[in-house]
């Protein structure tokens, strides 16, 4: 094996000697930085000791159009929220990913649905299924509080102008 060794003499190595000492000075400086300045660490808990976050909904049987899912977890936690129809979520669908602590949802189909939660910022222990059912009033009924309305909506309006029309006589 042949090692070559290169000399440089003059005035190059006393620029070459500045620059080492200047870049040691400089990771030296960094280093110490490091030290008094450490970046916190956030451990992130395993499965077995990761605690779900906390889902709940307003009703268990949807009849108003909508609903509202709210959760509880650390503060800077963010969620993922999957929705599915049948229990062992095996078409499971991802409706939200964010730090929110609520949803509301509206638009949804007749039947039954089912949701989970986990904090994907931990181990991501799905909560506990919370399931809703969604039972849209029928037909009838829907129409039924339409006319409701608009009988009422016709009284106070003959109350109003009747009203304005004996004002104006007298």
């Amino acid at each position: 094996m042949v090692v070559e060794q290169l000399t440089i003499s003059g005035a190059g190595t006393r620029r070459c000697y500045a620059r080492a000492r200047l870049g040691s000075a400089m990771l030296m400086c960094a280093l110490m930085f490091a030290q008094v300045c450490p970046q916190p660490v956030r451990a992130v808990p395993d499965r077995e000791t990761a605690k779900p976050p906390t889902l709940s909904t307003d009703t268990q049987v949807a009849t108003a159009g909508f609903f509202t899912l709210s959760w509880h977890g650390a503060s800077d936690a963010r969620f993922e929220l999957q929705e599915s129809a049948s229990r062992g979520f095996r078409k499971a669908v991802t409706i939200y990913r964010g730090p929110d602590t609520a949803r509301v949802m509206s638009g949804k189909e007749e039947g039954r649905y089912f949701y989970r939660l986990r904090d994907t910022s931990q181990a991501g222990v799905w909560s506990k299924p919370v399931a809703v059912d969604i039972n849209h009033h029928p037909l009838p009924r829907a129409f039924g509080f339409f006319a409701a309305g608009l009988l009422v909506f016709a009284a106070t309006a003959s109350v109003i102008l009747i009203g304005a029309a004996r004002t104006r006589d007298a």
